[in-house]
């Protein structure tokens, strides 16, 4: 946890490396995610950690201020932190590991999920790839490419409208699984349905866990963490359990 100049509550969450950024939040209220706002950008910037002016960032507050919101979260489609959108075409990994199920986790269970990445998230086909993991998503318009428009680029007194994500076309190697699937047998069906439903209860039970990462505006000694578990305790919360995005655990779904 940290401040921000003005002494606003923030936090962040952070791979161990510092190269991704999974999300950074910013509270003047109640810093619970159900009266938060939730924007979801394109890619995480350096700013949080270079003290630099972040114009995004304030517009974003301004629009979250003004829809009574406690405070705001901005999570990325990319978690590659640069300033320069062009260089995610050359990142090895410009995703993160650990990135969509961030976003599946936080746009879940915050107050209103707001995409708003401009037209360079078709980027290897990902805003089609994540449409589906966001929670109810509105947008400030679209782009010709049926892209949700970034808050710089459009008018403040802009409404918000719902965001229909483009459907992406089929991977060659799913239609293969359906085929196969078509062909099963009614008893491996049952067996599979069984699977599934085993799979969706110890995943889809209890609320969102988020750990955010220490963060003294220098670094992060932690893993990132944010997944779902059966629990009896409401809302957020912090964790110890930590689920490194590199290695198999029972928080992860995906």
């Amino acid at each position: 946890m940290g401040l921000s100049p003005e002494g606003l509550t923030e936090r962040y969450l952070y791979s161990r490396d510092m190269v991704f950024r999974y999300a950074f939040g910013r509270w003047w209220g109640d810093t619970d995610l159900a009266t938060t706002a939730i924007w979801v950008l394109l890619n995480a910037a350096t700013g949080d950690t270079e003290q630099r002016h972040r114009p995004t960032l304030e517009r974003c507050i301004s629009r979250s201020r003004g829809a009574g919101h406690t405070g705001l979260v901005i999570v990325n489609l990319f978690a590659f932190r640069d300033t320069n959108p062009r260089n995610l075409w050359t990142a090895h990994d410009a995703v993160g590991p650990a990135n969509d199920e961030v976003l599946r986790v936080i746009t879940t269970a915050g107050a209103h999920t707001i995409a708003a990445w401009g037209g360079h998230g078709r980027l290897g086909g990902r805003s089609g790839h994540i449409g589906p993991l966001l929670d109810s998503p509105m947008c400030l318009g679209i782009t010709q490419h049926g892209e949700p428009r970034h808050p710089l680029y459009v008018a403040r007194d802009t409404q918000l409208v719902p965001w229909v994500p483009v459907r992406p076309a089929p991977h060659p190697e799913n239609e293969k699984l359906r085929t196969v699937l078509l062909q099963a047998t009614p008893a491996a069906r049952q067996r599979l349905r069984a699977a599934l439903e085993v799979v969706r209860s110890l995943t889809s039970e209890g609320p969102p866990v988020v750990a955010w990462s220490p963060m003294t505006g220098q670094g992060s000694t932690a893993a990132p963490s944010c997944c779902r578990f059966r629990s009896t305790t409401q809302g957020l919360r912090s964790s110890s359990q930590r689920c490194s995005p590199s290695t198999p655990n029972p928080c992860s779904t995906g």
